[in-house]
């Protein structure tokens, strides 16, 4: 069942169930794709049977933040580091505990040629459903939600929980829940050097770079002495004219 929520007594409501459970799926629409420029429009959070629709425009994401950083709960999202960034830029908010469904897709088709990890991949793949995304980018334009944009909203969160189901099988026969364990903890930290960028110590780099250079030549050196000279490739034949004489 889809519930939307656009009053703080919806909210209050939501969140006295939402922060009872184990498991919730997560996703967002936003004003774009820059985490630094765009904002979140709606939120949704998903049980096993429920869709919850969080309009963000009426509601304050921060009173769902309890539940988003929880570690006793577990978010399973599409593209966590997305939502990871999005969030943390827009709220300061952090998700905590994920199960990222595209990063476990793309453990299970490491080395494949052509691997597919979008969400309308995953749907076709493990659900036999056609996704049409062509609402994704309808959140920009404002005004009230449309029932097809919250319809829309809705299924990106209800998929999520067969489909995770179907990769843990699959992750446990290849004996890869450990990588994928190890991947999902590496999302906040990739995230926040994306965000924050990484500290370096330019003249250490620089004079590093030089210090392996002269290695590098005294190395070369040595070589040389201790190797062969190589025997050099004999000269191409002379060709000549009809004439006699050399081209």
């Amino acid at each position: 069942m889809i519930i939307l929520i656009q009053n703080n007594e919806e909210m209050k409501n939501a969140i006295s169930i939402l922060e009872k459970e184990k498991v919730l799926a997560l996703d967002t629409e936003t004003t774009g794709l820059d985490e630094f420029k765009d904002k979140p429009v709606i939120l949704q959070l998903g049980t096993l049977y429920n869709q919850y629709i969080f309009d963000l425009r009426k509601v304050d994401i921060n009173n769902l933040k309890p539940i988003l950083e929880s570690e006793n709960i577990l978010k399973i999202v599409q593209n966590a580091k997305f939502d990871f960034k999005i969030l943390y830029c827009s709220h300061d908010i952090s998700i905590k505990r994920i199960y990222d469904t595209m990063l476990a897709e793309g453990i299970l088709q490491t080395g494949k040629p052509n691997k597919e990890t979008s969400l309308e991949a995953l749907a076709k793949k493990y659900l036999n459903l056609t996704l049409d995304k062509s609402l994704s980018t309808s959140f920009l334009n404002g005004g009230e939600l449309s029932q097809e944009q919250i319809a829309y909203a809705a299924k990106d969160v209800e998929l999520l929980f067969p489909i995770k189901t179907k990769q843990v099988k699959l992750l446990e026969e290849y004996n890869l829940i450990p990588v994928a364990k190890l991947e999902f903890k590496l999302v906040e930290p990739v995230a926040m050097m994306e965000i924050n960028g990484i500290k370096m110590d330019a003249n250490k780099w620089k004079n590093a770079l030089r210090q392996i250079k002269g290695d590098l030549m005294k190395i070369g050196d040595e070589l040389i002495q201790i190797l062969p000279n190589p025997e050099l490739p004999p000269p191409p034949p002379l060709k000549f004219k009809k004439d006699g004489s050399p081209f």
